[in-house]
Order: C-alpha cells, then structure tokens, then sequence
C-alpha cells in the first residue's frame, strides 16, 4: 500500500502471511520508487504491525508534530466499533478517479502527458506516457459487465493490445479486467521498468 501524506511517501508492505508474520511501514521525503530492500524501514514504530490500530498508530508517530490529521488519531478512537453505514457501491466514476489517482501517486506519468476524456460513446480513455511508451487505458461504459482493455501505442499501425494470462486456465486464456486492480497489473505486468516489476502489492497479484 503506497500513499501520500504530510510531504512523505509512505508504503506498508504486508507479508504474505499476515497477520501472523507483521507488517513494515517505510517513509520517503521523494520517491521515484521504494528500495526493495527493508534497509529503510521506520523502527519508531507501534509494535507488532499486525492489525490496523497498530499501522496506524506508527504512522502518527512517524508523521510530522505539525500535522492535524495525526494529532486526532487515538487508540480509543481507532479500536471504537464503527456506525452501521449502507453497503458503498463501486460506480463507473468512482473507477475513473481511482485509476487516474493511483497512476498519478506512483509517478508512473508524465505530468503533461497525461489526459483522460469521456469518449462519443460513453466510454472513458486514460492515456499517458510511461517508460518511453505511450499507454491508453479504455474504460467501457457497461463497465464492469465488460471489461477494460489496456494499449500501447505505436509508431506504425494499430495500437498493441496487452493482457494478462489467466494461470488457472489455459495458457491461452486471458483475464477479464474488471477492476481497478487487474487494469493495474496489465500495465505492470507488460511494463519493464524497476519500479512496476519490484512494486511488491502487484506481486501477490500476478501469483
């Protein structure tokens, strides 16, 4: 998990056998991307990093003495029962932020490349520049009874569609991209930059 907050960039990288072996929280003034390593994890920390209340308590102990947001984090707070709220639906809107927000955060555009626009036919078209390749994202209005579908662009001819193959089927089946998650991991998936192959939430993913 990568956010921004208070200036730094901050990954929680969780085990594979969480919550019995514990989380690692890390923080960066910039990032162009998080050393695989653990050499620069925080030790000021609330231990073990093995539920929510903990994380998030070392998070306001690594976190600037300025800032508001953390001053109002409290244990009582944090581990009180939370208010009966409607089950949240995922809109086609909601989608689009959130693919367009995660792309931005993890640097993986260009500023000034980037655009995304409602198409004639309701669709939505995310395109950016990603490691010396132009990438376009098309959102289908009937998302996600139909899937996404992610390119890269090329000099000459049609853009290249990528997929990612389905490891529960035949080699030759490709997964359906209905969701944020899995349009993510295409571009990772067929991107060969440090970053995107390293990024270790999109790893448990491929697997």
């Amino acid at each position: 998990m990568i956010f921004e907050h208070e200036s730094y960039h901050w990954m929680v990288r969780f085990p594979e056998n969480f919550p019995n072996q514990p989380a690692k929280l890390h923080r960066e003034l910039k990032r162009d991307y998080f050393p695989s390593s653990s050499s620069n994890s925080l030790y000021n920390l609330e231990k073990p990093l093995t539920n929510h209340v903990n994380i998030l308590q070392s998070i306001k102990k690594n976190c600037q003495f300025s800032c508001k947001i953390c001053k109002n984090i409290s244990k009582e707070k944090l581990t009180k029962p939370a208010a009966a709220v409607p089950p949240v639906t995922t809109t086609f809107a909601d989608v689009v932020k959130g693919l367009t927000n995660e792309i931005k955060m993890a640097d993986m555009a260009i500023p000034l490349s980037f655009s995304d626009r409602t198409q004639n036919d309701g669709s939505h078209k995310i395109k950016f520049e990603h490691y010396y390749k132009t990438w376009s994202i098309k959102i289908p209005a009937e998302f996600p009874e139909k899937p996404a579908e992610v390119y890269i662009e090329r000099l000459y001819g049609a853009p290249e569609k990528k997929t990612i193959n389905d490891s529960s089927k035949s080699k030759h089946e490709q997964k359906s991209l209905v969701s944020s998650d899995l349009i993510m991991l295409a571009i990772r998936s067929n991107c060969y930059c440090s970053p995107c192959q390293n990024d270790s939430s999109f790893k448990q993913l491929r697997n």
